[in-house]
């Protein structure tokens, strides 16, 4: 998927939440319990990666480590990559919200024409 340029946990990349409800954990894994909730549109700090994978929906993405602020106060937990949107984008008070939703593999064939394509799907 993306790549983060994370440098020792010195540098940071600002980011929206890509997905309309994303929980925050406590440590790299599903299988904790959120400790928090963010929605799509949220503006988080990406801190650090984790190098383990994980893979939801056929795309396969790491665990960030990020900081955010929510009711006054800074916090920081786990979220996983494919809920995070791509380059932050701003017009004004416009938030543009960008990111990817799944992955589809390529199919070709002969359309009703007869000709032959490949596409998305």
């Amino acid at each position: 998927m993306r790549s983060w340029t994370i440098y020792n946990g010195q540098d940071s990349i600002d980011r929206y939440i890509f997905a309309d409800t994303a929980y925050i954990r406590n440590s790299p894994d599903t299988k904790q319990p959120a400790i928090d909730t963010l929605l799509a549109g949220d503006n988080i700090t990406v801190i650090g990666t984790i190098t383990n994978a994980f893979t939801i929906r056929g795309i396969k993405g790491p665990w960030l480590k990020i900081s955010y602020t929510k009711n006054g106060e800074v916090k920081n937990g786990y979220i996983w990559q494919g809920l995070v949107s791509c380059q932050p984008l701003r017009r004004g008070d416009l938030k543009f919200v960008y990111g990817i939703e799944r992955r589809a593999d390529s199919i070709s064939g002969t359309g009703k024409t007869g000709i032959p394509y490949a596409g998305t799907w």
